[in-house]
């Protein structure tokens, strides 16, 4: 019986790395399979459902949120889905507009805080 025993407590085991799921690496997850273009995209088109107050006017808004993300689709198509004819156009427009902005370091901060996150 003690043999037996030796064998049990000579084997190594599974260690915890070695019972990692890959499934589960935030590396390997896209959040809906989206891209930074996609998720810039998205924010423009629900940013016109947002409305905006002025500081002064707590009643009516003055306008939507649309105007912070406008620099991104500066020629304010209506693009809803990847599949629009448009897309392909408007994505190259916000990669090189992210480009210029990370060369330049000049993006305004809630913009920064938006691509970052």
């Amino acid at each position: 019986m003690s043999k037996e025993f030796d064998k049990i407590l000579q084997q190594s085991g599974t260690g915890q790395p070695q019972r990692l799921l890959k499934a589960l690496d935030p590396a390997t997850f896209d959040l809906h399979d989206f891209t930074t273009e996609d998720w810039l995209l998205f924010a423009y088109n629900f940013a016109k459902s947002v409305n905006y107050y002025a500081i002064n006017n707590d009643e009516n808004p003055s306008d939507d949120w649309q105007c912070f993300f406008k620099e991104f689709n500066p020629e304010d198509q209506d693009i809803n889905s990847r599949t629009h004819k448009e897309y392909k156009k408007l994505k190259e427009v916000i990669d090189a507009t992210i480009t210029t902005y990370k060369e330049e370091q000049n993006l305004t901060p809630h913009l920064t805080l938006f691509v970052c996150f």
